[in-house]
């Protein structure tokens, strides 16, 4: 007697197109079910018992030993420089008097009073600014701060209206006092620099040295020219704004 036929698939034809092979679009193999594509191969890091996908750190795929994305690099350096080239064509706009013609962008610290704008200023640029009971500040101080292997500060002055307030003909930029490598040294020559443009008839030189004391004359009490400071430093940032009386 022959034995019992069995069946050479044994799933009901209601449920057999599940188990349908096809190739998969991506390799052309059959390797599973319909639409189901092979399990990721994994693997575990050397230097931990976590388990990665098809063996990829994440923390490593795309970084140095640091962490730092390698290709975010480049791009931090391109901004850093293009950053600079504008705040360079900004001081080379400002030094024409354009500004007395066209807005150009700036930033300003403006407050009341006693409000911390002094402080603030401080701590980006690590300088210490003259401090006075009452009014303190008279003039515009344009701030450019910049990033430099060694801290340095310069001062200059900008003289773009007269004494009445009118415009000049031509811009003077006026270098005052040497270079400066002590931040301790700022202060005292701010004070100065201020002076000076607060009597614009005087020779500036005659307020370095203090010369100024022994001259005879009234000062303004407010003025619309400027006194410059460009301030660099390891700790300093790329920074260009305006301190109003």
């Amino acid at each position: 007697m022959a034995g019992p036929t069995i069946p050479t698939n044994p799933v009901s034809e209601d449920n057999a197109s599940a188990y349908d092979f096809v190739p998969t679009p991506s390799t052309g193999q059959e390797p599973g079910a319909r639409g189901v594509s092979p399990p990721p191969q994994a693997s575990f890091s050397p230097d931990s018992d976590t388990e990665y996908v098809d063996g990829e750190d994440p923390r490593t795929a795309n970084a140095d030993w640091h962490g730092t994305s390698r290709s975010e690099e480049p791009r931090m350096g391109d901004y850093f420089q293009k950053r600079r080239d504008l705040l360079d064509i900004l001081k080379s706009l400002h030094s024409t008097g354009i500004q007395n013609e066209l807005d150009l962008p700036q930033i300003v610290v403006i407050g009341s009073q006693s409000v911390g704008k002094s402080s603030l200023i401080e701590s980006m640029s690590g300088l210490t600014l003259p401090r006075d009971t009452g009014t303190c500040t008279r003039c515009p101080m344009e701030c450019r701060l910049q990033y430099g292997e060694v801290w340095s500060c310069e001062i200059s002055l900008r003289f773009h209206v007269d004494r009445t307030g009118r415009a000049l003909a031509t811009v003077r930029n006026v270098p005052f006092g040497p270079k400066l490598y002590n931040a301790e040294d700022v202060e005292k020559m701010l004070r100065r620099a201020q002076r000076a443009i607060l009597r614009p008839e005087l020779d500036p030189t005659l307020f370095i040295d203090d010369s100024d004391l022994h001259v005879f004359g009234v000062p303004l009490t407010f003025s619309g020219n400027c006194v410059c400071i460009q301030v660099t430093g390891p700790k300093v940032p790329d920074l260009y704004f305006y301190d109003l009386p």
